[in-house]
């Protein structure tokens, strides 16, 4: 569910403890895209950030606030579809193209691993 703290898109976990805080970048053309950053409420820390070349939707919470899952379009192009999903109990994340896993590890590295992407 969203709600707004600052004039900023965020998503709050059911549990209360986490957000995913969504950004407007300005890109060519008069389009923006909706950066999404994962972060924890108690100390407002980053978990996850993918770099400004990522634009988010269909953000869903599990029930229990253990997984996060989004649709993403990285803007070398903006039309290939990705998948992101986020365990945020385990530290996992997986990035899908379709039905192949193209990045798997850790909320970090994924998220390293996305903000070089071509």
């Amino acid at each position: 569910m969203p709600f707004n703290k600052q004039n900023k898109d965020q998503y709050l976990s059911p549990d209360g403890r986490f957000y995913v805080e969504i950004c407007a970048v300005p890109m060519r053309m008069s389009h923006e895209v909706n950066v999404p950053m994962l972060r924890r409420i108690a100390d407002d820390a980053i978990l996850f950030d993918p770099g400004d070349l990522w634009d988010a939707s269909g953000i869903k919470w599990s029930d229990d606030s253990t997984t996060l899952e989004m649709s993403m379009l990285h803007y070398d192009d903006g039309t290939t579809r990705y998948a992101l999903k986020l365990n945020v109990a385990e530290d996992q994340a997986e990035l899908w193209e379709d039905e192949s896993c193209l990045k798997k590890g850790t909320l970090q590295k994924v998220a390293d691993q996305m903000s070089i992407m071509p």
